[in-house]
C-alpha cells in the first residue's frame, strides 16, 4: 500500500503487518522524499504485466507530482529514482496500462494525458520481432 501527500514523500505500508488497526501509531515500512513539490498519485505495476516480468517488476513504483515529473522507482533502492520523465504541467495522475503491456498513462493538470511505452525509453526489454515463415505446397491437382 503506497500513500502520497503534500510533504513530498512516499510512504509504503505493509498491509500485513497493519492489522486492521486504526492507530495513529503505525509507521510505513519505507518513507522516501520523491519529489520537489507536492507528490499527487502512486501506482503500482501490476502483477501480470510485462513490467513485472522484469528483474525489478514486483518493486516497480511510478509517482507524479506537482513538481512536472513522472518518476519511476525500485523500493528496494530508493535514493535515486530509476528514471525521470518532464512534463509541461503538473502531474495529477499516474496509472499502469493494466492489460499487461508496459505502459504508465499520465495525466496533467493542463487536462492532457500522456501514455508512456517503458520499452522505448528502455525500462523493460522490447519483444522479440516476430518473423513469419511462409511455407509452399504444391497446387492441388
Amino acid at each position: 500500500l503506497g500513500t502520497v501527500g503534500d510533504d513530498r514523500r512516499v510512504l509504503l505500508w505493509d498491509a500485513r503487518t497493519l492489522g486492521g488497526s486504526t492507530s495513529s501509531t503505525s509507521s510505513p515500512a519505507l518513507a522516501f522524499v520523491a519529489h520537489e513539490a507536492d507528490v499527487n498519485s502512486i501506482a503500482f505495476a501490476p502483477d501480470d504485466s510485462a513490467v513485472s516480468r522484469t528483474t525489478r517488476g514486483e518493486h516497480l513504483l511510478v509517482t507524479g507530482s506537482s513538481d512536472k515529473t513522472v518518476k519511476l522507482w525500485d523500493d528496494r533502492s530508493v535514493k535515486a529514482p530509476l528514471h525521470v520523465m518532464r512534463r509541461e504541467d503538473e502531474v495529477v495522475s499516474v496509472a499502469f496500462a493494466p492489460f499487461g503491456e508496459a505502459y504508465v498513462a499520465v495525466a496533467g493538470a493542463d487536462r492532457r494525458v500522456a501514455v508512456y511505452d517503458l520499452a522505448r525509453i528502455g525500462f523493460v526489454p522490447k519483444p522479440p520481432k516476430t518473423t513469419t515463415t511462409t511455407t509452399k505446397t504444391p497446387k492441388d491437382a
